[in-house]
């Protein structure tokens, strides 16, 4: 191992054998995922919790257990939970694959997230670890890209404020 460099995170089929194709699937993806990049590692690291990910139209469950140094998948909602993100297979299969965000899916109503109070952004970690990251340079782009979009929302929010003062004489 280079330094700097993170030992692999162990990835398991609690169920061995018996396990579900989701659960294989997550499986495979999230080795090869770890595998591939040191910082997913380090962000595998300092997740911790149980994520139920449920393909509703499979009736298929499947419980990713985040526990620092070792990732655990079991077939079924197996308590206790800290989120559960339902669904239909092909948006779980986005959602592992890193195409989809969460919270989008779920005010599309596509997805079902739910948290506990405690880690109310743990769907979104896991989903942070699993996107797909940006190729060659496009990541630099899209942070001025956001930041110019930020900055446009806040210009016309202030603009807005100057009319309706200057239109009832407000402020005087």
């Amino acid at each position: 191992m280079k330094d700097g460099e993170q030992a692999a995170i162990p990835v398991r089929l609690l169920d061995g054998d018996a396990s579900s194709g989701l659960g294989l699937m997550t499986m495979q993806y999230l080795e090869q995922t770890l595998e591939q990049a040191p910082h997913r590692r380090r962000q595998a690291r300092n997740l911790h919790g149980r994520v139920a990910l449920q393909a509703t139209d499979a009736d298929v469950t499947i419980t990713v257990s985040f526990q620092g140094d070792e990732i655990e998948i079991q077939n079924g909602a197996v308590p206790p939970l800290d989120a559960y993100v339902g669904g239909p297979y092909e948006a779980l299969t986005d959602l592992l694959a890193g195409r989809a965000n969460p919270v989008l899916e779920h005010l599309r109503g596509r997805l079902r997230v739910r948290s506990r109070v405690r880690d109310l952004f743990l769907p979104y970690r896991v989903y942070n670890l699993l996107r797909l990251s940006p190729a060659g340079e496009g990541a630099a782009p899209r942070k001025w890209l956001w930041g110019a979009v930020v900055l446009a929302a806040v210009s016309a929010g202030v603009a807005v404020l100057i009319l309706r003062r200057s239109r009832t004489g407000g402020g005087r």
